[in-house]
């Protein structure tokens, strides 16, 4: 994911602020992980150890606590691989369209048209 942003940035003065919002997206666990540790078998963590973004934190300190099923676990390892696949074909899509445009700042609606067309 941050690839596919860093390729839409010309420099490091030119970011915009949506762009800057998506590297909080990991900090988010720290949010919940006191509410976590406390119930962890507990619906709420475990919708949210199945979202990719959070699964590389959550799922483990629910394996830890023994909280996590075998089923649950390797469900959540196969969404992540797959969440992590398509993140690949879009950054690579973004890191395309960011060297085809050299010079101009491509915006997310841009990004998305070109990522439909190919």
């Amino acid at each position: 994911m941050f690839s596919a942003i860093l390729a839409t940035i010309k420099d490091m003065q030119s970011t915009s602020r949506i762009q800057a919002y998506f590297y909080f997206i990991p900090v988010i666990p720290f949010i919940f992980i006191e509410t976590i540790l406390e119930r962890p078998e507990s619906m709420f963590a475990s919708v949210l150890s199945w979202i990719p973004f959070f699964a590389p934190m959550l799922m483990p300190a629910r394996i830890a606590l023994k909280a996590a099923p075998t089923w649950e676990w390797m469900g959540a390892l196969v969404v992540l691989i797959v969440a992590t696949w398509f993140m690949r074909l879009a950054a690579g899509t973004a890191f395309r369209v960011g060297m085809l445009m050299y010079g101009k700042e491509v915006n997310l609606p841009e990004l998305v048209r070109w990522a439909k067309e190919h």
